[in-house]
């Protein structure tokens, strides 16, 4: 099992390859081509930094379908990994909160009043494990039948209509549920304000393609959760800064992350490319940038996700037990998240 040097590293390289493949062509060109999640085999979508990495991995390597598994489990379903194909490395956290030595469940704080929320601390241990895509196997050879109706479900879920409307995202802005207001109008500028609480965004109507709609204000989502009382991320910086452009850089990444729960091809805009270019040396010499910017998107996304039960709303189709009838094997705990050793496990602590 890699150690987090190496997983930083594997991470940094991949992002930095999808950041220059975009810069090359155009900013128009979006973060995720494919609306389709990654997932595990037993149909688990993939959540936070890995939904966002593997999409880019599969992007990368061209795979079609964005399924994968650990060696184990695809020896417990009499399937095969290819020789010489390498594995990507993906994380998993075991996530609780603590005050005065009383440990509770995110489930449990979100029940608590919001000014109570900041007294917890956000604790987790953290571990890695190697997967590989469906095409690194030889399922195709071995289950026909079964790979042929995992693409036709996977490829049937795919939107590409530039004329976009998300219900989750929609219902959930008619119903004022995110933590601070949302202004829509026929103005031209989308923004964030910190001194007033409040997000700015031009009507739905003014974009060209709809779906940049959601991504842009996603992006001004993901920065209206850095406040103190929200994910107390550095939010000072102004214009030209270094932490200005850090937070261009997690509002980026939570946006596309964003983006892929949804279903939603959003393009990268043209003003935060430039911020996005200032890291490529920042990341280059420290690998562990790009993780820890993604892993603050990662957190800022799946506070959206949650608060707007976008991916409760959105209803999964793809039933893989009905499509892999002995999917069943998988379900208990695998080895390799039975044996970790002190030394692939880390403790972190943050305040929300």
């Amino acid at each position: 099992m890699a150690d987090s040097r190496e997983v930083a590293q594997r991470y940094a390289d991949l992002f930095m390859q999808r950041f220059n493949e975009i810069d090359s062509n155009s900013w128009k060109k979006p973060w995720i081509s494919s609306t389709a999640s990654p997932m595990n085999i037993t149909g688990r979508e993939y959540r936070r930094s890995n939904r966002l990495l593997l999409a880019f991995l599969c992007e990368k390597m061209d795979w079609k379908l964005p399924v994968f598994m650990t060696w184990q489990q695809a020896s417990r379903l009499d399937v095969c990994v290819q020789k010489g194909q390498k594995s990507f490395p993906v994380v998993w956290f075991r996530e609780w909160y603590e005050k005065d030595g009383k440990k509770i469940s995110e489930d449990d704080l979100r029940k608590l009043p919001r000014d109570e929320w900041k007294e917890w601390t956000r604790k987790y241990s953290m571990s890695y494990n190697n997967v590989f895509n469906i095409a690194q196997t030889d399922f195709q050879d071995k289950r026909p039948e079964q790979y042929a109706k995992l693409q036709d479900a996977i490829n049937g879920s795919v939107k590409t209509t530039v004329e976009f409307s998300c219900k989750a995202f929609d219902e959930a802005l008619d119903n004022g549920e995110w933590l601070c207001p949302i202004t829509r109008n026929d103005g031209d500028k989308a923004y964030y304000s910190p001194s007033e609480d409040r997000i700015v965004v031009p009507d739905k109507e003014r974009f060209p393609d709809q779906r940049d709609f959601y991504g842009t204000l996603a992006h001004e989502m993901v920065h209206s959760t850095g406040t103190e009382q929200r994910l107390s991320r550095d939010m000072t910086g102004f214009f030209g800064t270094e932490s200005y452009a850090r937070e261009e850089l997690v509002a980026e990444l939570g946006s596309a992350i964003l983006s892929s729960t949804t279903g939603i091809q959003s393009s990268i805009r043209e003003d935060n490319l430039q911020y996005l270019k200032s890291w490529s040396q920042a990341i280059s010499d420290d690998p562990g940038v790009i993780t820890r910017a993604v892993s603050d998107a990662a957190a800022a996304a799946d506070l959206i996700d949650k608060t707007l039960r976008l991916t409760q709303r959105i209803a999964n189709e793809l039933n893989m037990k009905e499509i892999i009838p002995d999917l069943n094997v998988l379900e208990t705990p695998s080895q390799d998240s039975r044996t970790q050793t002190q030394d692939q496990q880390r403790t972190h602590s943050r305040s929300l």
